[in-house]
This record gives structure tokens, C-alpha cells and sequence, in this order.
């Protein structure tokens, strides 16, 4: 698979950081879609990925995921944009 060295660096801090964010909550996070195979293209693709906890995050681990997208490499929140 051939990823974007962007894109690798965001999934590297990603799996990095998640799991302090998370308060050791993350069981795992999960790629699937166009990046896992040969159809993905930085132009026009988004980024397939889940995160899994062991328990439903409360809200003041909401809050504390929100505050952390920066330091994930998104000030914005478009790269881990809540579906809520």
C-alpha cells in the first residue's frame, strides 16, 4: 500500500495519541475502504477509520477528544470530524 507520507504521519500521531486521549479506553482503531487496497486517491478520498473503546466515552472524554484534535494535526476538526 502505498500511503501518503502526510497521511502516514496523521495515522502514526493517531495511533500514537489516541490511547492517552482516550484514557487508556482505545481497544483498537481500524482502517478499511480505498486506503486498504489499491483504490485510494489522495485527490478525492477520505480516510475509513474507527476507533473502538472498551466502554462508551462520557462526556468529559468528549470534550477532552475535541480539545486533542490539534495536537492530532487537524486545528480544524475536518480530519476527525464528529458524526454526532
Amino acid at each position: 500500500m502505498n500511503v501518503p507520507t502526510d497521511l502516514a504521519d496523521l495515522l502514526e500521531a493517531m495511533a500514537t495519541d489516541l490511547p492517552a486521549i482516550l484514557d487508556g479506553n482505545l481497544v483498537g482503531m481500524y482502517l478499511w475502504g480505498s486506503l486498504t487496497y489499491t483504490a485510494f486517491d489522495p485527490a478525492c478520498s477520505d480516510i475509513d477509520c474507527v476507533a473502538v473503546t472498551a466502554s462508551f466515552p462520557n462526556s468529559t472524554r468528549g470534550s477532552t477528544t475535541r480539545k486533542n484534535r490539534t495536537a492530532l494535526g487537524s486545528p480544524n476538526g475536518h480530519a476527525l470530524r464528529d458524526r454526532s
